[in-house]
């Protein structure tokens, strides 16, 4: 259907039901086409009933929020949880200040594999960049010659192994003052020190006796 001809009123007049001659629809002032409404076809409005506060539960936008979040990877933990109508997070390191949740490390390596990503391409760019201005070849530049770094999107892993430290440390501490145990065993076997390791640490406690930085069994300093 074409609109051939547009006329405006001079009066403003409210109408229940409007009749166009030789035509089924006309134009409202919002921009609606509407069915003719002679002949008692005209439309109805009806109201919605039920509660109105139901509408500021949005479950079907949560829904598809949640599933925009899971197909970015993005932590949900960073996702109010009442809103997201689930259970807490299960968390790493129990109650401790530096806890992690699982979804902030499945999202640091997801964020890690993209910087590998990008990395290679940027020394690809690079390179190309160096071939074409001649400097790849006299500085006999190759994939592999240039190493970039990026900042760590998480310290989740110092912070693992930190955990993983102490829990040696704590094991050694219980059982180097036994005499059934060997102290140079305890350090191999639980600190995983090397033989070089163990030396500089005697080198490094004569030093600090040598300083004053170490007391003797009196409590006097050396």
């Amino acid at each position: 259907m074409k609109i051939k001809k547009i006329e405006r009123l001079d009066i403003k007049e409210d109408t229940g039901c409007i009749t166009v001659k030789n035509n089924h629809n006309f134009l409202t002032g919002a921009g609606v086409f509407v069915k003719n409404s002679a002949e008692g076809r005209g439309s109805t409005i009806d109201t919605v009933g039920g509660n109105a506060a139901g509408f500021t539960e949005l479950e079907d936008l949560f829904y598809f929020q949640k599933k925009l979040y899971r197909s970015l990877k993005y932590p949900l933990s960073r996702v109010n949880a009442a809103q997201e109508k689930r259970d807490a997070d299960i968390i790493f390191g129990g109650s401790s200040v530096g806890e992690i949740t699982r979804d902030e490390i499945k999202w640091a390596k997801f964020l890690e594999r993209q910087q590998v990503k990008f990395t290679e391409d940027l020394e690809n760019l690079f390179l190309l960049h160096l071939e074409m201005k001649g400097l790849k070849k006299e500085y006999e530049l190759r994939k592999g010659s240039l190493k970039i770094y990026m900042n760590a999107p998480s310290h989740y892993k110092e912070d693992m192994e930190q955990r993983f430290r102490q829990a040696r440390y704590d094991v050694y501490s219980s059982m180097a003052d036994r005499e059934e145990f060997s102290r140079y065993y305890l350090l191999k076997k639980y600190m995983n020190w090397s033989d070089e390791e163990i030396k500089t640490n005697q080198d490094g406690m004569k030093k600090d006796k040598e300083l004053g930085l170490r007391k003797d069994e009196g409590g006097e300093e050396i």
